[in-house]
């Protein structure tokens, strides 16, 4: 009986997530960048490949790897170029994200703290937008988060099936954008952080594949670089942009500039907290603190990483980091209602996150 109950709540929070991924699919203004991926991918995958691959002046035609388009164009050949159906394709990669968010908060701590989680991924507005958006960051989101799945899975549980499951979901990853190389690094270096020789073994093995299937698109990298260093539109990020991820995190962006006080703290209040519940936590040596850090360092490493890197070359744009958000949700989920903390500031913290996302 309990297992039923448990899956009628799995089933009701993906009809929940559905319907605020749906609202105004049809209504919201398409814009330049989706209009490129309809027109760009009808064309065909050799028309594409041409389209990318042939050097201009400053690289060469496109930045991004043709994992998204090329996916978009066998979904157009199914369901032809609506509206609504082109992006359909990625509201379904969006709730892959919300079950991928349930599965990775159940195999960490327990099916509860996993359905609270994918509850806030469900409900979080940056989730949400690019759930809606005919562009490559939720399938980005997705075979990110099934990485770090397969990682848990297969890398630290020693399932071999499952580290192939990492590998070619890493390249996926990285076929659908470069940045995700960002997310796979952090990721890679758990293993060093916990001194743990037979996954730092299992995790050389497993990204050598991932590298392998990745190396036909890895030997056009240098000039896609090239292409990014001579007029990519992205600007050299400052410190505040690192703040104003939060905001993006939990309300999205941009907000009117009435809301932007409100916003700030219905957001760092819960994070302030969260915060000091996981440093309480690992001091205190309760169970399952390391688990939460790793969560919060997923969270904010890959960001980071980028912020250091776009000083030289300016590529920090926030929608690359979908998956580190809703990594976010799960630690949130873990350090707020998983911790020691009285329920009365849990029923607070949570009201002031449903503010957030109401304002996004």
């Amino acid at each position: 009986m309990k297992q039923l109950t448990h899956k009628v709540q799995v089933i009701s929070l993906l009809i929940i997530a559905f319907f605020f991924r749906i609202i105004g699919i049809s209504t919201r203004p398409i814009w330049y960048d989706e209009a490129f991926s309809i027109l760009f991918s009808e064309k065909g995958i050799s028309s594409m490949l041409l389209g990318t691959l042939t050097p201009t002046g400053t690289g060469t035609a496109d930045i991004h790897p043709l994992g998204y388009y090329s996916i978009l164009w066998g979904w157009i050949q199914l369901f032809e170029r609506s509206l609504i159906s082109v992006r359909s394709l990625s509201i379904l990669a969006g709730l892959g994200i919300v079950i991928l968010a349930y599965k990775i908060g159940a195999y960490l701590f327990h099916k509860k703290l996993g359905l609270l989680a994918a509850f806030f991924v469900a409900l979080a507005p940056f989730q949400i937008h690019y759930a809606q958006e005919i562009r490559m960051y939720a399938f980005l989101g997705f075979w990110l988060l099934l990485a770090l799945y397969a990682f848990l899975k297969g890398i630290k549980d020693g399932d071999w099936r499952w580290g192939i499951v990492f590998s070619v979901s890493a390249a996926l990853a990285q076929y659908t954008h470069n940045l995700a190389a960002f997310f796979l690094i952090s990721l890679a270096l758990t293993p060093l952080f916990m001194k743990n020789v037979k996954m730092i073994r299992a995790t050389i093995w497993s990204g050598a594949l991932a590298v392998l299937l990745y190396t036909p698109w890895l030997v056009h990298l240098p000039d896609q670089l090239s292409k990014v260093q001579g007029g990519y539109w992205v600007a050299q990020p400052e410190f505040a942009q690192l703040i104003t991820l939060l905001l993006s995190y939990v309300t999205n962006l941009p907000l009117p500039d009435a809301w932007l006080l409100p916003a700030l703290l219905v957001t760092f209040l819960p994070v302030a907290i969260a915060l000091r519940q996981t440093f309480y936590a690992l001091r205190q040596k309760e169970p399952n603190a390391w688990k939460g850090a790793w969560l919060l360092y997923l969270s904010f490493a890959p960001p980071l990483m980028l912020f250091v890197v776009s000083q030289w070359i300016p590529v920090f744009i926030e929608r690359a980091l979908l998956p580190s958000g809703a990594i976010f949700c799960i630690w949130l989920a873990w350090a707020l209602f998983r911790t020691k903390m009285p329920r009365l500031i849990q029923g607070i913290l949570i009201g002031f996150l449903f503010v957030g996302a109401g304002m996004g």
